[in-house]
């Protein structure tokens, strides 16, 4: 329903500002957004029975990209403002790899991801990349901790790519790294391949243990599967 001229218009912002109309406020966001390094654009969807386009609201979009040496595209990387309001409140933990290579040029697709207070997926922003290198996942974690207003992560789980480690260090060097499980449990396969092992691997990663607790049963289950001494299982790094 749309509301009586003679009605203020309150748009949803951080800065909490009124409006006489829909129009007053593209003007003031395209200003904002021109000014904040970001762009605005007018979500709509079609609403009536003439189908006829109603205004709905604003989508803000943030982000960067790099090119090659001939000027074509090489690096993009976006998010929006849902995106950067969702990262105020849940930067405790983050997750992206780029195993995920299924557009049609074949570039890695990097999402970077977290978890709300619902336990659901929601996303921070998103890259495609023209290759792995550490260049490139620092020049990705740049534009993200920009984006975000240079609110630095806490936590970051990826896999076990080591440019991907590098960048972190570097842009992060306070964040703790850590692998997936997912990815620890592949490792698992192919380093061990014992079936009773990866079980036994999977239900340590998984059980709710103390310190104390978690390293009692890894013992035990070191000693059972007799791989004391095996170049993975004691391997630091």
């Amino acid at each position: 329903m749309n509301a009586p001229t003679n009605h203020l218009l309150v748009i949803d912002t951080p800065i909490g500002i009124v409006f006489n109309s829909r129009d007053d406020a593209w003007e003031f966001y395209k200003d904002y957004a021109k000014n904040n390094g970001f762009s605005v654009c007018r979500s709509t969807t079609r609403h009536d029975e003439h189908d006829n386009v109603k205004e709905q609201g604003f989508c803000c979009t943030r982000g960067g990209y790099n090119v090659d040496d001939s000027g074509g595209l090489h690096n993009i990387f976006w998010c929006d403002s849902t995106s950067r309001s969702d990262y105020a409140c849940f930067n405790d933990v983050i997750a992206f790899d780029t195993t995920y290579k299924g557009n049609i040029y074949g570039w890695p697709l990097m999402p970077i991801v977290g978890v709300n207070h619902h336990n659901q997926t929601i996303v921070f922003g998103v890259a495609i990349l023209a290759d792995e290198t550490a260049n490139t996942f620092e020049w990705v974690l740049r534009e993200f901790l920009e984006a975000m207003g240079k609110k630095p992560l806490v936590s970051v789980v990826t896999d076990g790519d080591r440019a991907m480690q590098r960048a972190i260090k570097t842009v992060f060097p306070l964040a703790r790294h850590r692998l997936c499980s997912w990815h620890l449990s592949r490792n698992a396969t192919a380093n061990i391949g014992d079936k009773s092992f990866i079980s036994a691997f999977s239900r340590c990663m998984s059980s709710w243990w103390t310190i104390e607790e978690f390293d009692r049963e890894w013992r035990s289950v070191v000693q059972h599967f007799n791989v004391e001494d095996h170049p993975w299982v004691v391997k630091k790094d």
